[in-house]
């Protein structure tokens, strides 16, 4: 039992997932917004995701930006 790994009493343990439950963020879920480019000579763009920010070159790998955008918690 983790609790004895913990060398705490299963009530301490018990106590303190229910406070780490009440407590836990809530989960994001991604917003989606249409992209207008204001000038056809840019080639980079921002992208929000959370408070992270990732600037996206023209010719960037889609896959790459959408594993990072997962890590980070705007997937799904």
């Amino acid at each position: 039992m983790v609790a004895a790994r913990l060398g705490v009493p299963a009530s301490t343990a018990h106590r303190w997932m229910r406070v780490a439950e009440a407590e836990a963020a809530p989960v994001m879920r991604p917003t989606f917004v249409e992209v207008v480019a204001e000038r056809a000579e840019r080639s980079t763009i921002l992208v929000r995701v959370g408070v992270a920010e990732i600037e996206v070159n023209a010719g960037f790998d889609a896959r790459l930006l959408r594993e990072l955008a997962d890590a980070l918690g705007g997937g799904t």
